[in-house]
């Protein structure tokens, strides 16, 4: 499906923020 890369990206997305150790917005650099 096309939506395959759009959770997969989110889901690395997700996980990047988190391990940031303050939490920032999801469109900050990227």
């Amino acid at each position: 499906f096309v939506f395959t890369p759009l959770w997969l990206f989110h889901s690395v997305v997700a996980r990047g923020r988190f391990s940031l150790p303050a939490p920032s917005p999801p469109r900050n650099r990227h």
